[in-house]
């Protein structure tokens, strides 16, 4: 019982490339953020779906099937009750595990056989722990609502379920610096990441391609957000005891800053169901790839894939748009840069500061504009979007999420298709 990918195919805000990119950076990062990664992004898009998949699949052949623990509810004509499930998928899809229905005595305990395809769970059945007696076959699929479905019993009862959450199977550890500084008694600033599925079924209800569920509307983003801003609401109220206090609930994002004044704060946030876990902030530093063959640019070039209409996201240092090509050339983005970002004839389409630097700590242009000059390089027709996340420090998370967050709103404005983030951080 895991649910699939669909998503925003006309609304192309989240794009294959920048779920490839995420995801693949995730996987780098470790086998649980990839996960959150696969479960933010490939439930929002059919590009992200299919850049989520490519590196899911990576990531399991290398790796052992992912674990997690589903619950939801189930009901009959006559009754209804609670269900709970701790399942593992591997490359190929197949699920296995143990799922108990509260309130039916046959299904108390039992082990989960089924395959995950295409959104659709298929030749799911139920035997008793320790047997290979049948207790039922199961199916389900995702919907607007969610992953919902059906269970027949061998004894011809039917009953419906319903997923609810789904969460990586793994206990919340306390982020190591802020738990060394409470240990000392002093405060830590960290960031928690919230469980976003009750606020993506939201989402899929107010969607209008009843097909295939994609994010195609601006009402559909927006009930997303909204329920996130409650689950933010509703986290903040559960924390009125304790010290507390929220730095932002960055709109749009399951996420929150907050900062802590004692040990017992934190232990109160990591027992949270709605927290799926709590990090240290970082603050990155650039970082570039490398090799058009590599990404397979000149053959999609040479099929004319050259990135007219679009435009690329930039978010790293800000981006100067009258460097030359080379010494005594042209302008690298065009001469119409000559008369300012946006003017015709000027690859440069907009820019936004969303470090907000202070007069003598801005940073170097060179890595942004060199980043952009790669993004045009790749898709020489597209337009580019310079968002400037850096201070003269690096990058800090509250900066980059600012980033996204202009993102998400212009997208439509500019046709962004991909968001590129060259950044590192500790650890990468």
């Amino acid at each position: 019982m895991v649910p699939g990918g669909s998503g925003n195919g006309g609304a192309r805000w989240p794009a294959f490339v920048v779920g490839a990119l995420l995801s693949l950076a995730f996987f780098r990062r470790g086998r649980e953020k990839l996960l959150r990664c696969c479960r933010l992004f490939g439930s929002c898009a059919p590009a992200w779906t299919m850049a989520m998949m490519l590196s899911c699949m990576v990531a399991r052949a290398f790796a052992q099937p992912l674990e997690f623990v589903a619950e939801g509810s189930w009901s009959t004509a006559e009754k209804q009750g609670r269900w709970h499930a701790v399942v593992g998928i591997d490359g190929n899809g197949a699920i296995s595990g143990r799922v108990s229905f509260a309130g039916l005595p046959s299904l108390a305990e039992a082990n989960l056989l089924a395959t995950w395809s295409r959104g659709v769970i298929q030749q799911g059945s139920l035997f008793r722990t320790g047997t290979i007696a049948r207790l039922g076959k199961l199916r389900g699929a995702f919907g607007a609502e969610g992953v919902r479905g059906e269970l027949t019993l061998v004894d011809g009862t039917a009953l419906s379920w319903k997923l609810e959450s789904i969460r990586a199977k793994r206990e919340k550890t306390p982020p190591p610096h802020a738990t060394a500084r409470l240990a000392r008694g002093l405060p830590a600033v960290v960031l928690v990441t919230l469980d976003d599925y009750a606020a993506v079924r939201q989402a899929r209800q107010r969607v209008r391609d009843l097909v295939r569920y994609e994010w195609d509307s601006e009402e559909a983003e927006a009930a997303y957000d909204t329920a996130v801003r409650r689950l933010q609401d509703a986290v903040v109220q559960r924390l009125t005891a304790s010290s507390a206090i929220v730095l932002s609930k960055p709109r749009g994002f399951p996420q929150l800053r907050l900062y802590l004044g004692d040990g017992t704060s934190l232990m109160n946030l990591l027992s949270l169901p709605e927290v799926t876990a709590v990090h240290d902030p970082q603050i990155y530093s650039p970082t570039l790839a490398e090799s058009l063959p590599l990404i397979g640019q000149p053959a999609a070039l040479g099929r004319g894939f050259d990135g007219t209409g679009a435009s690329v996201a930039i978010l790293d240092s800000w981006v100067d748009h009258l460097r030359l090509a080379y010494p005594g050339g042209p302008l690298a983005f065009g001469d119409g840069c000559a008369n300012g970002v946006g003017a015709p004839g000027c690859a440069i389409v907009a820019t936004f500061d969303a470090a907000r630097d202070r007069e003598g700590e801005e940073e170097g242009p060179e890595h942004g504009t060199n980043v952009a000059g790669i993004s045009s390089t790749v898709a020489p027709a597209s337009g580019i979007v310079a968002v400037d996340v850096f201070k003269q420090a690096g990058a800090d998370d509250p900066d980059i999420i600012s980033g996204l967050q202009w993102v998400r709103d212009n997208w439509r404005r500019y046709n962004i298709v991909a968001v590129n983030l060259s950044l590192g951080g500790a650890g990468s």
